[in-house]
């Protein structure tokens, strides 16, 4: 069951709102670039700690040119400042790739992480690794064609959430067993130990990949991705899943409005104060590069609005998307239509019905990119990606960024004058 939606809409445009690079009047609070001139390093994951400091995730190389990569951890105080940090080889005697695409606080103080790791024998694998709270490795595993005993198809974990019941819920994409097509998104419930409690896969006779994934009100999940199963186009994958995995309901959208050329993906899902669902990501129109965009569904997956695009000239897309604590919405990623580097981070800030309350774009002199985004407390964001150039010429860094997105609540106050009385 699936509705391919092609929706013809006015969007709105964000540009003109307030873009601008960090100045007076900026939301930014601090600016970090993380990382040792002999390495190259890059988050793609980020969560809040119990202390309100931060856990980064992503993968760290032997060399500025990218060789052999691991899959690495950094925990930061509130303020940005290195505490500690982590490396995980899967594979020591290969020289493999690997690396981090989410995190999460765990509930004893550790923290998990979820990506893929390059193999000797099976390609790339799902990964899932726990470290404590002082970072030391716990426990970690692969998941994917490695289980059925051989094949090199490429099986990926690309996001993961805590479920409620204290186990995870990873998203991603495999060709090892998917059902029809060369790929299929794909979910694995795992318990609190990286136990497999289900795996399914969903999908047509193309490519589907799943981005990212978040438990539902109702317990069961719905992950955002894209798909080319259903037109000669790719286009915006949504899925909702009951809390076994068997499939609710899915909706194809087609973000663009039209039958043009140009790929699509849905990059991240929130769900929103009335049941439903927004989603972010970014298309490509005919021979331009890219466009983000917002669009709004209910909760069962019909599209009720288009809540904004940023109209850009060039390069620009929404990586990820958080709620924020009034029912707003926070989505990040990076243009190069405006801003002072190759690329800059755009951020764009919502209300709870998707009326833009403003949009920034954040940037030194070189590249900066941002892959994740989550809310802290009542009024922050904690932002992480990548950068380049922020610390040495040429330096590739993670990036780490606390931005205000709800201002202080303003304070109603009267004047009382004590009145004397003469006896």
């Amino acid at each position: 069951m699936f509705r391919l939606m092609l929706i013809a809409t006015a969007l709105l445009a964000l540009w003109p709102l307030s873009a601008r690079s960090v100045a007076a009047g900026s939301h930014v609070r601090w600016v970090k670039a993380i990382g040792a001139q002999a390495y190259l390093e890059v988050c793609y994951g980020v969560d809040v700690a119990s202390d309100q400091g931060f856990i980064l995730a992503g993968r760290r190389s032997a060399d500025t040119h990218g060789a052999k990569s691991n899959a690495y951890f950094v925990r930061t105080d509130g303020e940005g400042q290195v505490r500690w940090t982590a490396e995980v080889d899967p594979f020591p005697n290969f020289a493999s790739h690997s690396r981090l695409l989410d995190v999460v606080a765990a509930d004893d103080g550790g923290f998990v992480a979820a990506g893929w790791a390059e193999s000797p024998d099976y390609g790339d694998e799902g990964y899932l690794v726990k470290i404590d709270a002082a970072g030391r490795l716990q426990w970690h595993y692969i998941y994917g064609n490695v289980n059925m005993g051989g094949g090199d198809e490429d099986d990926r974990f690309e996001a993961m959430a805590k479920t409620r019941d204290g186990g995870y819920i990873l998203a991603g994409t495999t060709e090892a067993l998917a059902q029809r097509g060369w790929t299929d998104a794909w979910l694995v419930k795992v318990d609190a130990n990286g136990r497999i409690e289900w795996s399914r896969t969903y999908g047509g006779d193309g490519l589907e990949y799943a981005y990212d994934v978040i438990q539902a009100a109702d317990g069961g999940y719905v992950f955002v991705g894209s798909t080319n199963s259903f037109g000669d186009e790719t286009r915006t994958y949504l899925q909702k899943t009951l809390s076994n995995g068997d499939q609710a309901w899915l909706q194809v959208y087609d973000a663009n409005g039209s039958d043009e050329d140009g790929d699509q993906e849905g990059r991240g899902v929130r769900q929103s104060m009335d049941g439903g669902y927004m989603v972010a990501g970014w298309y490509a129109a005919g021979a331009d590069p890219g466009f983000p965009f917002l669009a709004k569904f209910d909760a069962a997956g019909n599209w009720q609005q288009a809540t904004g695009s940023a109209a850009g000239d060039g390069n620009d897309v929404f990586s990820a998307l958080t709620s924020t604590a009034e029912g707003g919405f926070l989505a990040v990623g990076r243009t190069n239509s405006r801003g002072q580097g190759s690329y800059d981070v755009l951020t764009v800030k919502t209300g709870r019905y998707g009326l833009i309350h403003w949009s920034e774009t954040i940037g030194a002199a070189d590249y900066d990119a941002a892959y994740a985004v989550q809310t802290v407390g009542t009024r922050d964001a904690v932002v992480c990606g990548k950068t380049v150039g922020r610390q040495w010429p040429g330096g590739t860094d993670m990036l780490l960024m606390r931005m205000e997105v709800n201002p202080p609540p303003k304070l109603k106050y009267r004047l009382y004058v004590p009145v004397i009385r003469s006896s």
